[in-house]
């Protein structure tokens, strides 16, 4: 995939295989874009995961999805304009009138989140963004130092989380 701001991107297999960690070394740790994001698939008995770090556009994901073509190779960084795109499944057989769960995490730490604030009055075209800009941080970088840790927090308690999440939504929508 293209774009000019991309670049330098890696992709690691994390957790025996079951997760890819994303990340970009070339941002230093106070750029504004600088974080990382893990995907993965749970665990459980029985199931086949497939894992892949280097796919370079839509049709190269899907050929390799296609082609089973799995690896547990660590990405070479993207080059200049380009990243990578990775990904994860999980497959189980099941039997006739059965069902399974599969879960999948996607958690993603980004630091330094910043908000423009306009400036009241003024032109959009006639504003100086620097102006205005601010660094907001995300409140979940006082618990979790990056994706790997978020990740982990959602596998250990998923449980807990699960049945926080539906009585939140309970008492909302009911």
């Amino acid at each position: 995939t293209s774009y000019s701001g991309y670049g330098g991107n890696v992709n690691t297999p994390y957790a025996n295989n079951t997760a890819v960690h994303m990340t970009n070394g070339s941002l230093g740790c106070t750029a504004e874009l600088h974080g990382d994001i893990v995907v993965g698939v749970l665990p459980q008995m029985g199931m086949t995961n497939h894992l892949f770090t280097t796919a370079d556009s839509y049709k190269d994901v899907w050929t390799k999805w296609k082609t089973n073509n799995s690896t547990t190779n660590t990405s070479p960084p993207s080059k200049k304009g380009n990243t990578w795109d990775a990904g994860v499944s999980g497959s189980v057989m099941i039997e006739a009138g059965s069902s399974v769960t599969l879960t999948f995490i996607r958690c993603g730490s980004f630091p330094n989140r910043m908000q423009y604030w306009g400036l009241f009055g003024v032109p959009k075209a006639q504003q100086d963004p620097e102006r205005s800009r601010l660094w907001c941080g995300n409140n979940y970088n006082n618990f979790w130092k990056d994706a790997t840790a978020v990740y982990e927090y959602v596998a250990a308690n998923l449980p807990t989380l699960t049945q926080q999440t539906n009585t939140w939504h309970k008492i909302f929508f009911d």
